[in-house]
């Protein structure tokens, strides 16, 4: 079996290197409604992603999203993802936080313990690989990763050679109808309170609203994993 090295240092063209980024940084995010926000010890604040819960339902531990700013003189801003323990949180009062998924510690701890038996080619995969891809060097990895790619376009470029031939271009094409349905969302979420008031009752309103922001965070990772598994591609086929 090949040994596939993360990062792979392929580079894979994109038509701007702002739409991947945009999408990995969550940069359109501000078109919808933000996670709620809480509080990080000592002075800094974020936004929650997800809670970890026990089998009471207590708070345990938050996903937990923020920025930092350097004091390099130029203003450069990271963004940090990261799992926190609730005794360096704290929430703030008026934060729809009943809104956030939650995951219980039981469930978890039983997919970690499924992911520790399974192979150790699973192991090497960087922060993003798709579900649904094999890792690089597992038979039939190849062809499962250009179905998932195509799956990210409308399917009349399944008609096009090219797409197949070149993983670059492929993921060219996935990011920017990532973007553009990325807009598409928002732009319904924004709109679907108002229009669809007066023709829906309120429950299948609010799941029409949960829909949205479940795509979004859908967009959001495949934007992530587009490049990843380009790159893995074309080192195949290019080593």
């Amino acid at each position: 079996m090949a040994t596939v090295r993360w990062p792979l240092s392929t580079a894979v063209p994109t038509p701007s290197n702002s739409i991947s980024n945009a999408l990995a940084n969550n940069r359109y995010h501000d078109t919808m409604d933000d996670p709620p926000a809480i509080r990080i010890h000592p002075d800094n604040a974020g936004s929650v992603l997800e809670f970890l819960v026990d089998e009471a339902g207590a708070l345990i531990q938050a996903k937990v999203t923020w920025q930092e700013f350097a004091n390099d003189g130029y203003g450069t801003c990271s963004e940090h993802e990261q799992w926190l323990p609730m005794d360096q949180l704290a929430l703030i009062p008026g934060q729809a936080y009943e809104g956030v998924p939650r995951t219980s510690a039981v469930s978890a701890a039983a997919s970690h313990a499924a992911k520790d038996r399974s192979s150790p080619s699973d192991a090497a995969l960087p922060s993003g690989w798709p579900q649904q891809v094999p890792p690089p060097g597992v038979n039939g990895w190849e062809k499962a990763a250009l179905t998932w790619l195509f799956e990210q376009i409308p399917a009349d470029y399944r008609k096009h050679i090219v797409f197949a031939e070149h993983p670059a271009a492929l993921a060219s094409a996935a990011l920017v109808h990532l973007q553009h349905a990325y807009r598409a969302v928002a732009a319904g979420y924004r709109t679907a309170a108002v229009d669809l008031k007066a023709y829906l009752p309120p429950d299948a309103l609010d799941a029409v609203l949960a829909t949205y922001r479940h795509e979004r965070e859908r967009i959001v990772h495949c934007g992530r994993s587009v490049p990843l598994v380009a790159r893995a591609l074309e080192a195949h086929r290019h080593p």
